[in-house]
């Protein structure tokens, strides 16, 4: 039965025109008048600016018909590279970052995006780059930003003290907020979050700083919170971990990369709990996480933690120590590691990894050997070392790095899987997912094939332990649930649990 679009009522028609791009949006609008109204608010919603020509052209277009094109607008984007570049030097007394890059970008383009966001007040997403540079040039810009009244996702990038100073003055409450600074730009200790008392963070549930520095700028230290925040994410900060913690107390999610923690008080606090919390090995050292975590993604990197030999070959370094204090300290139920380097997984010492953490029922493990045979021995001492754990489901993530071997990666696999039946293990789900770099007849270059993976589940005690294949819907049903708030690691995974993990697929495939 054929369906009339035309006939769609206006808020199903909008839906399904929801799923079209700009340019696919502009040529439905052109093919009915029925359609023409919302294909048209649709492909007015969103304005991408990515270069000169395009930001001229936009303006230009937006501009001649303001009041009836700009009220659609719900995202804008502006990058840097709407702006051209231009040759400088040094003695035309720019900042020193620009000496190094060798260029500066002309951001006199910057008073046509302030004329489009004074006549687009329904803008929901905004997302602007080099935004210190543009309100310096157009002042008229901050102003026009801060009395947008309907932001709920706010992605600054270069920001600055002026930058700054105008958010303190948004009309909006958005509940994301994106913030990255400059470190051209000179502040002062009170720069950071000068608009801390504000109005416009009440709602704020997801804040995002990078590039912020203790020394030049800082957090408020006088018991001012926002409690609403759940998710944080630090790169390239260098602040007081007290300051963070008090500042946003019940944050649930964490996420660092590249911190530096400094302190004023010499006092260490933390959160209490966190459902999930990603960042480097070396970032969790610095930080000191003692938080319980119940789902702990740690990288470890060789260029954070070289590997170095002694006069016996015998490999040293505290990175294990490292990794068993992290794991010690934040007890996760699921500990996600990835492992790059190609000794790094020969040597960590697993049975005190997981030693260290006694609810763990669920291990993540990714990395990089140099040949599938090379593994086979390994294999044995990570079983050995999961033996006596209550790990229910393990996973591994491997990337096959040698050009030459002689087995393919399902055959690999399937020698792996007799180590687990042969040991007394608790695990009784396992998944290997392998990528193997294979050259490109066609250039020098490589190129990874498509993962292979497979799943088991292994069942029975004693001689009747056996271990079987299922299918990877099944496997990523189960990943899901465990990955999931409602993973419960004191339920038990009998016959029944599987039974209920399978049971929809079994039944839409008819079996």
């Amino acid at each position: 039965m054929s369906i009339n679009l035309c006939s769609l009522n206006d808020d199903v028609l909008a839906y399904i025109v929801s799923f079209l791009a700009t340019q696919d949006a502009v040529r439905l609008s052109l093919s009915s008048r029925r359609i023409y109204p919302t294909a048209r608010r649709h492909s007015l919603s969103t304005i991408s600016i990515h270069n000169p020509v395009a930001l001229s052209r936009v303006a230009a277009y937006m501009l001649e018909d303001a009041s009836n094109r700009l009220c659609f607008v719900r995202e804008f984007r502006a990058t840097e590279n709407a702006f051209p570049i231009e040759s400088i030097k040094p003695e035309d007394g720019f900042d020193s970052y620009f000496w190094t890059h060798g260029y500066q970008r002309d951001h006199s383009g910057a008073h046509a995006i302030a004329d489009l966001l004074e006549s687009a007040p329904n803008i929901r997403y905004i997302h602007l780059e080099d935004v210190e540079w543009m309100i310096k040039t157009e002042p008229r810009l901050g102003r026009a930003l801060a009395a947008l009244p309907a932001l709920s996702h706010v992605y600054l990038y270069g920001v600055g003290s002026t930058s700054l100073r105008f958010l303190a003055q948004m009309n909006s409450t958005p509940c994301i907020l994106v913030l990255q600074h400059r470190f051209e730009w000179s502040f002062k200790r009170k720069d950071l979050f000068p608009f801390a008392h504000s109005h416009s963070l009440r709602r704020l549930q997801e804040i995002e700083l990078a590039s912020f520095k203790h020394g030049s700028t800082a957090i408020p230290n006088h018991g001012f919170q926002l409690p609403i925040v759940y998710r944080l994410k630090l790169t390239d900060c260098h602040v007081p971990s007290s300051a963070i913690v008090r500042m946003f107390p019940n944050v649930r999610e964490l996420s660092l990369c590249n911190v530096v923690v400094t302190s004023e008080d010499g006092s260490e606090v933390c959160w209490p709990k966190l459902d999930r919390a990603d960042g480097r090995l070396l970032d969790f050292s610095i930080w000191n996480v003692t938080s319980r975590v119940r789902f702990l993604r740690l990288s470890l990197l060789s260029i954070d933690d070289p590997i170095e030999e002694n006069s016996n070959g015998e490999i040293y370094t505290e990175t294990i120590a490292r990794i068993v204090g992290v794991v010690h300290n934040t007890c996760p139920v699921i500990l996600d590691i990835t492992v790059h380097g190609i000794k790094y997984h020969h040597w960590i010492k697993w049975a005190d990894v997981i030693y260290a953490a006694p609810s763990l029922r669920c291990l993540i493990l990714e990395m990089d050997i140099k040949d599938c045979s090379s593994s086979l021995t390994w294999i044995g001492t990570f079983v050995e070392a999961i033996s006596h754990s209550d790990i229910i489901s393990v996973q591994l993530r491997v990337a096959i790095c040698g050009s030459e071997t002689s087995y393919t990666i399902n055959q690999t696999v399937e020698q792996w899987t007799p180590s687990y039946a042969s040991h007394r293990l608790k695990t009784q789900y396992i998944s290997i997912v392998s990528t193997h770099p294979m050259k490109d007849e066609n250039d020098s270059g490589t190129t990874l094939v498509a993962p292979a993976q497979i799943w088991w589940r292994i069942s029975g005690s004693g001689e009747d332990r056996v271990v079987r294949k299922i299918s990877s819907e099944i496997g990523e049903r189960l990943h899901a649930y465990v990955m999931s708030p409602a993973f419960d690691p004191s339920a038990p995974f009998n016959g029944i649990f599987f039974m209920s993990i399978n049971a929809g697929i079994l039944i839409t495939s008819g079996v």
